[in-house]
């Protein structure tokens, strides 16, 4: 979250070490029935949310025109990561 400032809500943090489909659970808990699934909003399959120090992360998918830009940042705090940024061709 540190590696880019200003991106608020990068990250959702829930309580406990969960699986993809708990996360997913978790997460439509707070669902209000708006036009997209609140789970669509994030990372949240398998091999997708990862755990740390008790508490379970999932990435946001809801980027924006900053998006190489964050996704760059990302790759330059954590080399060892290996982070490879590859666009698209816009639809």
């Amino acid at each position: 979250m540190k590696a880019i400032p200003g991106k608020k809500g990068l990250f959702k943090v829930l309580e406990g070490e969960l699986t993809a489909e708990h996360t997913d659970q978790a997460i439509m808990e707070n669902d209000r029935g708006g036009k997209v699934p609140r789970a669509k909003r994030y990372f949240c399959g398998d091999g997708e949310v990862f755990t740390i120090g008790g508490k379970t992360y999932v990435l946001t998918n809801q980027w924006g025109n900053k998006a190489m830009s964050a996704a760059r940042k990302l790759a330059e705090a954590f080399p060892d990561l290996q982070i490879e940024v590859i666009p698209t061709a816009s639809p």
